[in-house]
């Protein structure tokens, strides 16, 4: 699925796309991915993955996934934030990254992230890769228990 088509798959569910935004959401997706461990509810896979890899050889594995994170209608361009608008660390990419050349003609506009080294990269989203949906955090108002 490409990252505008997961956007609004995680729309559609009442989630929204990953942010990782902190070492310890980083990690937990990172763990997650590479023990696959994460259910349909929240990582939906093609039906087969020879589909990804017939599609694009080089871009969508196992333990990859777009996160919400685009630059798209940033100017300049590389200034990437995610959905909430927050800019996404410097730390977050892999070394290089982001960089905007893309295998095919399109530039690279949307991230992805790949569980094995824990890195951003950025891709074109155009291209075949996992979605990976999260239920939002809502803030709750909470009351103290009465004695």
């Amino acid at each position: 699925m490409n990252w505008n088509n997961t956007h609004k798959y995680c729309q559609q569910r009442g989630m929204q796309m990953a942010m990782l935004k902190t070492p310890y959401e980083v990690q937990q997706v990172a763990e997650q991915l590479k023990q696959r461990k994460l259910d349909g509810k929240f990582l939906e896979l093609p039906k087969t993955r020879n589909e990804i890899f017939n599609n694009f050889p080089c871009s969508a594995d196992k333990y990859g996934s777009w996160v919400s994170a685009t630059d798209v209608g940033q100017t300049p361009p590389g200034k990437f934030q995610w959905a909430d608008g927050t800019p996404v660390e410097k730390s977050s990419w892999l070394a290089g990254q982001p960089d905007h050349i893309g295998l095919s003609s399109s530039k690279e506009f949307c991230a992805y992230f790949h569980a094995l080294d824990s890195k951003l990269r950025d891709w074109t989203c155009s291209d075949p890769a996992h979605t990976l949906c999260v239920v939002p955090v809502t803030q709750c108002a909470c009351t103290a228990p009465r004695a």
